[in-house]
């Protein structure tokens, strides 16, 4: 397997263990020479040399931990790599030995399924996470008691799978109660309460409660703000969420006051050409346009667009879809020619970028069908109504 040079530096976290007897010396120093090897950047040597080191292991005494060892030394070289579809296999094989051999409450097994579950995520199966994460929280749950901070930490990746997975209120109830864990057994203004709030937030904006995002984000911003102050960039990403959940009540006059926090955050901590700044002024900008206020949004489009430009690329999918809002907002000034010459570059973008079927497309095909209509382009824009018809409905759980 040729590996790529730029390994994760998350990479290898390896067993050191300490020699039982005289048993294991081929084991011993071969396993020495792969993590030097890995250190080395020798990445195949240092594969070849994990593989042996898991042979020799094998002539070890059944109890003897290096036998785990060795699976999880193999397991996390390859997830080094990003290579979880290897790795899992060695790291079930570690858990097996481990179950077998240690007790519950063992922490090698705790960090087992807290390296077992990450590595099921990057492979997409969630359910699989799922089980993991609630295996870790047996295992943290008899090492530390059910009421610590190691629990809610297990418990707040639980209820990031559970809502991966769709379930929304198993998900909610096991957030609440890590929040309360937190609140209460370590420190009312611990930042990872911000963080599951806002996990919370996204629990409610999937079930269509905007008004419980706005509070959950609320809560985590008088959080966040006891440890970084008012003016971070985390209080500003806070804003810029508070008025997307705005604009998805349809409240755009809310919307605008929350993103002009947002952007006021950004610049003074970040500057007008980070992408951060740039993405909150896109922001903006479309809520202004919902309000009526053309020349404001096309204003922030503007500052919005050269930098999204430089940090993105001009082939970008948001930056198709800052030019296409430009496009209308010509459109509505009654520059059609120009409008329909930005549209067409626009839609040429987007469609390179999401591909010709996607379903996010309709969002963009139909106001230029209608533009079109206006225009008297009729046959066009009844080929691009078809196209639309033709979309599949984006799943409810996909991410584009």
């Amino acid at each position: 397997m040729r590996m790529r040079r730029n390994a994760r530096t998350i990479g290898l976290v390896l067993w050191a263990v300490a020699s039982q007897c005289c048993a294991g010396p081929d084991y011993d120093a071969l396993n020495e020479k792969a993590k030097a090897a890995f250190e080395d950047e020798r990445y195949e040597k240092a594969e070849a040399l994990f593989e042996k080191a898991l042979a020799a292991s094998e002539k070890l005494p059944d109890d003897d931990v290096r036998r785990a060892a060795a699976q999880n030394n193999m397991a996390q070289f390859y997830r080094a790599f990003e290579r979880e579809d290897l790795a899992v296999p060695y790291l079930r094989a570690g858990i097996e030995w481990l179950v077998a051999h240690r007790a519950p409450d063992d922490p090698e097994l705790d960090k087992a399924w807290t390296n077992m579950a990450p590595a099921y995520r990057r492979l997409g199966d969630l359910e699989r996470e799922r089980e993991a994460w609630k295996n870790a929280l047996v295992v943290r749950e008899a090492i530390h008691g059910p009421r610590s901070a190691p629990v809610a930490d297990v418990l707040n990746n639980l209820a990031v799978a559970e809502f991966g997975l769709g379930r929304f209120a198993e998900a909610r109830t096991v957030l609440e109660t890590a929040i309360d864990i937190w609140q209460t057994e370590v420190l009312a203004d611990h930042p990872n309460i911000a963080a599951a709030l806002q996990n919370l937030a996204m629990i409610d904006i999937a079930e269509e409660d905007p008004d419980g995002a706005i509070e959950s984000y609320l809560r985590a911003r008088a959080v966040l703000q006891r440890s970084v102050g008012d003016e971070h960039p985390a209080i500003a990403r806070l804003w810029r969420q508070i008025g997307n959940a705005h604009r998805m009540k349809g409240d755009d006059l809310a919307a605008v006051d929350a993103f002009r926090e947002s952007l006021r955050r950004f610049r003074g901590s970040l500057g007008d050409e980070h992408l951060e700044t740039a993405r909150t002024a896109n922001s903006l900008a479309v809520a202004l346009r919902a309000t009526g206020d053309l020349d404001g949004a096309r204003e922030w489009y503007d500052r919005a667009l050269p930098v999204m430009e430089k940090e993105l690329g001009a082939d970008h999918r948001d930056v198709g879809a800052i030019r296409f809002n430009i496009a209308s907002l010509l459109a509505a000034d009654g520059r059609d020619e120009d409008a329909e010459t930005l549209y067409r570059e626009a839609l040429a973008v987007l469609e390179d970028s999401y591909g010709a079927s996607h379903p996010a497309l309709a969002a963009f095909l139909e106001p230029w069908a209608d533009f079109l209509d206006r225009r008297n382009l009729t046959e066009e824009a009844a080929t691009v109504r078809e196209r639309v018809a033709a979309l599949v409905p984006i799943d409810e759980n996909e991410d584009g």
